[in-house]
């Protein structure tokens, strides 16, 4: 299992690319409104938690816990019309972050 400062690591590799892959109208949206790098990394000490009790489940509670922050905010529709499953946004700003023993 991975610890929460090695979660924030991978979590930070991952956000960029994540980013580039939207749509460029969504991108600042996406960076200082939706999930900047910040909020993100700040599920580091869930993932380490729900890995230890949840198990496998945990990476998709935490692709649910990001969707409903940023449902309320409607970005899951602006990602929809533009083509893109949310749930690859999401689940490649996790990409690496679930190491089970």
């Amino acid at each position: 299992m991975l610890s929460a400062e090695e979660i924030v690591k991978r979590m930070r590799a991952n956000y960029e690319p994540c980013v580039q892959a939207l749509p460029p109208e969504l991108r600042d949206e996406f960076r200082n409104k939706v999930l900047p790098l910040k909020e993100v990394e700040d599920l580091a000490p869930y993932i380490v938690t729900t890995s230890e009790f949840e198990g496998t489940a945990s990476m998709g509670q935490t692709q649910r816990k990001i969707g409903r922050k940023v449902s309320v905010i409607a970005f899951n529709k602006k990602l929809v019309a533009a083509g893109i499953r949310p749930e690859d946004v999401y689940g490649g700003l996790l990409k690496g972050c679930f190491v089970f023993d």
